[in-house]
């Protein structure tokens, strides 16, 4: 969390703005509501299912539901993690990666496929 005081707003993100300098481009950020650069991080612990502010140090979450309801989302944010990596697709991908960087080249997914059905790999 962020806090501008120029417009006493408080914001979860900075605004990104690229200002053109000399040959290339400064990434600049600022408070998304006035464009300042007077922004300062909250310093505080915040829930982490929904983002409130924790009175008690040391914990994670703010109440009980959110509790049971963030237990809940990391665990299925888990199983996803664990499908994602033993999904078929994502170890072919991943052998078509370990081929181009062993090999220096960068086939696509359709061209390594080709070749490899063609038996030339």
């Amino acid at each position: 969390m962020y806090y501008c005081p120029d417009c006493q707003k408080e914001f979860e993100y900075v605004k990104v703005y690229f200002e053109e300098r000399g040959q290339g481009y400064e990434r600049v950020h600022l408070c998304p509501f006035c464009d300042g650069m007077n922004y300062r991080e909250k310093k505080g612990i915040f829930c982490s299912y929904c983002g409130a502010k924790v009175s008690v140090p040391g914990k994670k979450y703010c109440c009980e539901s959110c509790k049971r309801a963030g237990e809940k989302m990391f665990a299925r944010q888990e199983e996803m993690k664990i499908h994602r990596r033993t999904s078929p697709l994502f170890k072919a991908v991943n052998e078509v990666d370990e081929y181009n960087r062993l090999n220096g080249c960068k086939l696509s997914y359709g061209q390594y496929y080709a070749l490899k059905g063609a038996k030339m790999l």
